[in-house]
C-alpha cells in the first residue's frame, strides 16, 4: 500500500494529467491514508511525500479543482499525524488551509458541546430557537407606537 501510494501521487506532479486521473488519485489517497497507520505515514515519509507532491506548485490546477477532496485528505492527515507535523511539512503558501481546517474543527466541537449542554439543561436546540423567536416577536410588538 505504501509503494502504491508513492507511485500514484506522482501523477499529481504533472500539470498535464487528465482531470479524471487526478480525481482518482485523490480518492485513492483519501482511502490509503485511512488505511495506513500513523507510524507508517510519519516514519516512512509517506505523509511528507504526499504533501510535497500535492502542493509543490503554488497553483496546482488539480488541487484547485478538487478542493473538498483535498480538504478531506488534509483533515485525515492532521488527525493521524498531528497539526504540528503537517504544518511543518506544508509549504508556506498553503498553510491557511490548515488554519481553516482547524477552525472548522473547533466550530464543530463547540456546536456539539453546546447541544450537549442544552440537552443536560433539559432544553432541545429547537426549543431554544423557538423561544428566541418568540422573544423577538414580543419585543417588536411592544415597541410599536399606538396613538
Amino acid at each position: 500500500m505504501q509503494k502504491a501510494s508513492r507511485i500514484v501521487v506522482i501523477f499529481l506532479k504533472d500539470g498535464s494529467t487528465p482531470h479524471e486521473l487526478a480525481r482518482s488519485v485523490l480518492q485513492f489517497l483519501k482511502i490509503s491514508i485511512t488505511l495506513l497507520h500513523e507510524d507508517r505515514l510519519k516514519q516512512n515519509g509517506i505523509a511528507k511525500f504526499v504533501i510535497d507532491n500535492m502542493f509543490q506548485q503554488r497553483l496546482n490546477y488539480h488541487i484547485k479543482k478538487h478542493k473538498l477532496l483535498v480538504r478531506k485528505i488534509m483533515s485525515k492527515l492532521i488527525k493521524k499525524c498531528g497539526v504540528q507535523f503537517i504544518t511543518k511539512t506544508m509549504p508556506e503558501y498553503h498553510r491557511p488551509m490548515i488554519t481553516y481546517l482547524e477552525k472548522e474543527k473547533r466550530k464543530k466541537a463547540n456546536k456539539k458541546e453546546k447541544e450537549r449542554l442544552l440537552a443536560l439543561m433539559g432544553t432541545a436546540p429547537q426549543e431554544v430557537a423557538a423561544a428566541k423567536e418568540d422573544d423577538d416577536d414580543l419585543s417588536s410588538e411592544g415597541s410599536s407606537d399606538e396613538d
